[in-house]
């Protein structure tokens, strides 16, 4: 064997290994893992409690909800008009411009 050789087997081998290993490491999450994402999944449950806890809030009753209802459909039968002028914001002065016009 060549003596450079030889010197390559005796100490870059191990070497390389030796620095391999020390990559390798042993993975423990800690207790707490994940809990945030629990903590977001409950903050976005409409029913956190599950089901049989739903009740109704006292003071809301059926005719203040009728009301409410039909005032929502009654927003849909006259759209609000958008007006003649677009105005578009750049800097201080806003820029009129009529609608349709290029």
């Amino acid at each position: 064997m060549k003596p450079s050789l030889k010197f390559f087997y005796i100490t870059a081998i191990p070497l390389y290994v030796g620095l391999l290993t020390g990559c390798a490491y042993d993975y423990a999450p800690e207790a707490s893992f994940g809990e945030s994402v629990r903590q977001g999944i409950v903050a976005q449950t409409i029913n956190p409690k599950g089901v049989g806890h739903d009740r109704i809030e006292p003071g809301f009753d059926g005719s203040a909800a009728k009301a409410n209802v039909d005032r929502y459909i009654k927003s849909f039968e006259q759209p609000q008009s958008l007006g003649s002028v677009l105005r578009l914001g750049v800097g201080n002065q806003p820029i009129e411009t009529p609608i349709g016009s290029k």
